[in-house]
């Protein structure tokens, strides 16, 4: 469709009959809204420069079609099959993400200065973004990108666990002074 079309023939018509095929094929609001984006800052950028006189792009609408798809979750069972195949640390990132439904930017960047056992708490205030451990926005210094701003006030929170689904063995959590220990996690069954 755009192969052989040069930038100034590139009309709202084509960029509208894009998006309404890739909509046919099941891809989502946001996949389209970010071909529009493309489209848009692309086509404002010649804008800009003089070479055209309009943006095709500005203006079309992406309607959301209402019907989200429904939530996919793994059984108990399944976790539990997960768990015996994978190897540390993998099996403790993938444990503390389904018994507090932390992100694993949020895991990875946890201390244990954030864990509270006797409240059975662990507070997500950090997280890593673009391979650096962040704080929530509030205690952060300016960031220089809005998406460098890490934990919002409303992402940051405390996650509860159960300690009876942890069966600790001392194996591959790093303690505080930073010698190795083997801790191997696994569900209730």
């Amino acid at each position: 469709m755009f192969g052989s079309c040069s930038l100034c023939e590139v009309n709202r018509a084509q960029i509208e009959s894009l998006l309404s095929k890739l909509r046919q094929k099941g891809h989502a609001s946001g996949t389209l809204r970010g071909v529009r984006t493309t489209f848009s800052t692309v086509l404002q950028s010649a804008l800009d420069r003089g070479y055209l006189d309009g943006n095709a792009a500005h203006g079309i609408g992406i309607r959301t079609t209402g019907v989200k798809p429904e939530a996919r979750f793994y059984t108990p069972a399944q976790v539990r099959m997960l768990l015996i195949e994978l190897s540390e640390p993998c099996r403790t990132v993938v444990t503390v993400a389904v018994l507090t439904g932390m992100r694993i930017g949020e895991i990875l960047a946890l201390r244990w200065k954030r864990v509270d056992l006797p409240r059975n708490t662990l507070e997500v205030a950090e997280t890593y973004l673009f391979g650096r451990r962040v704080r929530n926005s509030e205690n952060a210094q300016q960031p220089s990108r809005a998406s460098d701003q890490g934990k919002s006030s409303r992402s940051a929170r405390s996650a509860s666990f159960r300690p009876e689904s942890f069966r600790p063995r001392r194996s591959a959590l790093r303690d505080t002074a930073g010698t190795s220990t083997q801790f191997e996690e696994s569900l209730q069954p």
